[in-house]
C-alpha cells in the first residue's frame, strides 16, 4: 500500500496496492494532528516540511496490524526562517510580522518655503548731476566807454596811457558780454546747486558799485541777478548763487546794468583803456533735470529696505538661516524713461560661493517696463541681521546707475511718473533651514494594509495570545521634535477595534550628521493590545497627527535639510503563549481514492493511539463529499485524538510529561463502498489549551507526540 498526503492547495491520492515491501508514508491522521499548526498559519505553509517524517513513519502493509507510528515534533512542523518564524533560547516560538512604511512624512509637510509675491519698492529718479565747468568773460574798459555818454567817453580816451586822476564814473547799461562756451551742454534745467560768480577788477580804481544781469545767449533769459560793491583795485569778489527751475544754455552773456566808480582823487593813477573787469562762473555740484548735455556716470537712486519673509500658512515660523538650493527671483521694473541706466539689487546678507550676492539689468532705454528671472539658486541667507527682529527679516539694497555714453543726449526725467521695482520669489527649494518651525500639525492617514498573519485570519472560537505586543520603530533625522497621536485600527468582515497607543514625543537629531532611533514598545501596560488582538483584524489602517515642537521653541534651533526624512514602522510580534477554549479550524482537502480494494472489505476500524506531549486538546469532524461538493457522502464527528497535558504556573509543559488517548474511527461497508465517490473531505478542529483555557501555554519546540495507527479488517468474501 502506498499513501500519498499534499498540502491543501494540491491533491491528495490514497492508493492501496497489493502487499510489497513497507514503504514510507505520510497518514492522513498524522496530517490531522498537525491542523491546528498548518491551518491556522496559512501564510507559512512552505515551512512545514513533512518530508522530516519520511524516517519515523513505516507502513506495514499486514491485515489486523499496526499500519503506521511515528513520532512528531514541534520543530518538524515549523521551521525557522529569517523573516517570519523565531525560535527563542527557551525553545518558545514567535511569529513577527512588518509593516515597515507605517508612516512617512514628506519634507514639504515639515516645513514649506512659500512664494513670496510683490515685494515692492516704489521710487523716484534723482535728478542728474553734470559735469562741472569753468566759463569766463573779460571786459575790457574801452568796451565799456563806447556805452557811455559822448562827454565822459571822450574824457576817458584824452586821458588814456597818462597818469592822472580817474573821473568818476556812474552809468548805466553798459553793454553784454559773451562768456566762454560751455562745450558738455546744449542746455539744461537746473534742479538743484548753484555756481560761484567772481568778479576781479583790473582797474586802477574802486568799484563802488556794480549791477550785473547774467543770461542766455540764446533767448535772453535771465539765469540770475547780482551785485558787486566795494572792490578794491587788482581784488576779487565772489557771489555764490543757488539756481533751480532755471534753464542754462551753452553760451552764457554778462550785461553790466549799472556801473558806479568814485575817482581815484586825490590820488592819480594810471590810466589805461586795456585794463578790465574779469567775470568768472565756476559750477558747484549742478544737477539738472532735463536738457541736453554730457552726462557722467552717476548713482541717481539708492535706498535700502528690510523684507520680511512671509508664511502665510504658519503664524510662529521663525526662520533665522536658509541655504536655498534653487529658486527664481523674479523682477518687474516700471521706469517710464528713455535714458540708460543700470539697476543694481543686492542682498547684503545672502551670499553665494562666500560672496555678497547682487544682480543688474541695464535699461538700455526701454522706456517703460522690463520683467525677467534671476537664478536665486545656491545662495544662504543670514535672517538675523535686524536688531529689532532677528528672524524671518533679510535686507536688500537697491541702487541704480546713469550710465554716460561720452556723448550728449537728451534727457527728462522731471517728470513725476510711476517708478516701481517688484521682486519675486517663486519655486523655493531648500537644502537647509534653520530657526523655530512651529508647531505645524501633519495629519496622518494610512492607507488599508495586511499584515500577513493568517494565524489570526483562520481563527474562530474565543483565543488570547498572551504576549503579543507591537514596537514601533521609529527613525528620523529632522533637528525638529516631534509628537505622534495615532490611532492603529483593525477592520474584520464585521467589526472594527481601535488600538490607542499612549501620546509618541520624539526628540529631534543634535546635529545633521545625527539620526534618532526609537523603539515605542506597546503591549498590556500601556495599550489594549489583547482586546485588540482577539478581534483577529484582517485589514489594518492608522490615522491620526503629527506634531512639531509639540512643547514649544526649545533651547536648540530647529533645522531640517534636504535628506532629512521621517519614517515609522510596526512589528507585530505574536508569541506561540496561547490561551484557547474551542478553537475551530476549518479547511478542505481534495482526495481520490484511486482503486477498487474497498469493495471487498466488509469493514475497517482503524485506531489511534497517542501519547501526546502537547498542552492540548484536539477532536475532529470529517465530512466525506463527492465531486459536486454538495452531497454528503458520509461524517464522522466528535473524533477526539489527543487529550492535553498538564502544564506548570508558567504555561510549560514538564519534561516528559504525556497524556495517553485512544480514538477508534469505524468505517461501515456502506461508506467503504462510496469511497470511489468522494472528492474533497472538509476537516473541522476544534482545540482546547490545558487548564480548561483559564490561562495561556507555551508551545515549545520540544514537545513531541508519538502515535500508532492500526486497523482491523474483515474482507467480503
Amino acid at each position: 500500500r502506498q499513501m500519498c498526503i499534499r498540502d491543501r492547495y494540491k491533491k491528495l491520492v490514497l492508493m492501496i496496492d497489493t502487499p510489497k515491501a513497507a514503504k514510507p508514508a505520510k497518514s492522513l491522521l498524522i496530517f490531522l494532528i498537525g491542523l491546528f499548526l498548518i491551518l491556522s498559519s496559512g501564510c507559512i505553509k512552505d515551512q512545514f516540511d513533512f518530508s522530516n517524517l519520511s524516517t519515523e513513519i513505516r507502513l506495514n502493509p499486514s491485515f489486523g496490524t499496526p499500519l503506521a507510528y511515528g513520532s512528531l515534533n514541534l520543530s518538524d512542523i515549523i521551521r525557522q526562517d529569517d523573516s517570519l518564524i523565531f525560535y527563542n533560547d527557551d525553545h518558545s516560538i514567535h511569529f513577527i510580522v512588518r509593516e515597515d512604511s507605517l508612516i512617512s512624512l514628506e519634507l514639504n509637510e515639515i516645513l514649506e518655503i512659500p512664494d513670496q509675491n510683490s515685494i515692492l519698492n516704489n521710487f523716484n529718479l534723482q535728478a542728474l548731476l553734470i559735469y562741472d565747468f569753468t566759463i569766463n568773460s573779460i571786459v575790457p574798459l574801452y568796451s565799456l566807454v563806447q556805452y557811455m555818454d559822448e562827454s565822459l567817453a571822450d574824457l576817458l580816451d584824452s586821458l588814456n596811457g597818462q597818469y592822472t586822476y580817474f573821473p568818476a564814473i556812474n552809468a548805466d547799461n553798459l553793454g553784454e558780454y559773451s562768456f566762454d562756451l560751455i562745450e558738455d551742454i546744449d542746455y539744461v534745467e537746473f534742479a538743484e546747486g548753484g555756481v560761484y560768480i567772481t568778479l576781479t577788477n583790473g582797474l586802477p580804481v574802486a568799484l563802488e558799485l556794480l549791477d550785473l544781469e547774467i543770461k542766455n545767449d540764446f533767448d535772453d533769459s535771465l539765469i540770475t541777478l547780482l551785485s558787486f560793491s566795494e572792490v578794491a583795485p587788482d581784488s576779487s569778489k565772489t557771489e555764490y548763487v543757488a539756481l533751480s527751475d532755471v534753464l542754462l544754455y551753452s553760451l552764457v552773456e554778462v550785461r553790466v546794468i549799472n556801473l558806479v566808480v568814485a575817482g581815484s582823487a586825490p590820488e592819480q593813477v594810471q590810466i589805461n583803456l586795456e585794463d578790465c573787469l574779469e567775470f568768472t562762473i565756476v559750477s558747484d555740484s549742478i544737477k539738472v533735470s532735463r536738457g541736453r548735455a554730457i552726462i557722467p556716470n552717476q548713482v541717481i537712486y539708492s535706498d535700502n529696505k528690510i523684507i520680511p519673509f512671509k508664511f502665510p500658512d504658519y503664524d510662529d515660523v521663525e526662520i533665522t538661516l536658509l541655504h536655498i538650493r534653487s529658486a527664481f527671483l523674479n523682477y518687474f521694473l516700471t521706469i517710464n524713461t528713455n535714458e540708460t541706466f543700470e539697476v543694481c539689487v543686492r542682498f547684503p546678507a545672502t551670499t553665494r560661493n562666500d560672496s555678497i550676492l547682487d544682480f543688474s539689468l541695464n535699461t538700455i532705454g526701454s522706456g517703460g517696463t522690463m520683467q525677467g528671472t534671476w537664478d536665486f539658486g545656491n545662495t544662504i541667507t543670514d535672517f538675523t541681521t535686524d536688531s529689532l527682529q532677528q528672524f524671518n527679516n533679510f535686507p536688500i539694497e537697491y541702487t541704480i546707475n546713469f550710465i554716460s555714453t561720452g556723448e550728449k543726449i537728451d534727457f527728462d526725467i522731471s517728470e513725476h511718473v510711476e517708478r516701481v521695482i517688484d521682486l519675486s520669489f517663486t519655486d523655493i527649494v531648500f537644502e537647509y533651514a534653520q530657526g523655530y518651525f512651529g508647531q505645524n500639525t501633519i495629519a496622518i492617514n494610512h492607507e488599508m494594509f495586511e499584515l500577513e498573519l493568517e494565524i489570526l485570519d483562520k481563527l474562530s472560537g474565543i483565543s488570547v495570545f498572551d504576549g503579543a505586543h507591537i514596537n514601533l520603530f521609529l527613525e528620523h533625522n529632522l533637528g525638529v521634535p516631534t509628537g505622534l497621536f495615532v490611532t492603529l485600527d483593525g477592520f474584520t468582515a464585521n467589526s472594527q477595534v481601535a488600538l490607542e497607543p499612549p501620546d509618541i514625543f520624539i526628540p529631534g537629531a543634535l546635529s545633521v550628521e545625527d539620526t534618532v532611533f526609537d523603539t515605542i514598545f506597546l503591549d498590556d501596560s500601556n495599550s489594549n493590545i489583547t482586546d485588540f488582538t482577539s478581534v483577529r483584524p484582517t485589514l489594518y489602517s492608522v490615522t491620526g497627527q503629527a506634531l512639531s515642537n509639540p512643547q514649544g521653541p526649545g533651547n536648540e534651533p530647529n533645522f531640517i535639510h534636504k535628506n532629512s526624512f521621517f519614517t515609522a514602522g510596526l512589528e507585530f510580534v505574536v508569541p506561540m503563549n496561547l490561551q484557547a477554549l474551542d478553537i475551530v479550524l476549518v479547511d478542505t482537502l481534495e482526495i481520490e481514492f484511486n482503486s477498487d480494494v474497498f469493495s471487498n472489505l466488509d469493514s475497517l476500524v482503524i485506531y489511534f493511539e497517542a501519547w501526546n506531549g502537547f498542552p492540548l486538546d484536539a477532536s475532529v469532524d470529517l465530512t466525506f463529499y463527492d465531486e459536486s461538493g454538495k452531497n454528503n457522502i458520509h461524517a464522522f464527528n466528535n473524533l477526539a485524538l489527543l487529550s492535553a497535558v498538564d502544564v506548570d504556573e508558567n504555561g510549560i509543559v514538564k519534561p516528559g510529561q504525556t497524556t495517553y488517548s485512544l480514538t477508534q474511527l469505524n468505517i461501515p461497508t456502506e461508506v467503504l463502498s462510496e469511497l470511489n465517490r468522494v472528492d474533497r473531505i472538509i476537516v473541522s478542529a476544534v482545540f482546547t489549551t490545558s487548564e480548561q483555557a483559564h490561562s495561556p501555554v507555551k508551545l515549545l519546540t520540544t514537545y513531541s507526540l508519538d502515535f500508532k495507527i492500526k486497523s482491523n479488517l474483515r474482507l467480503n468474501i
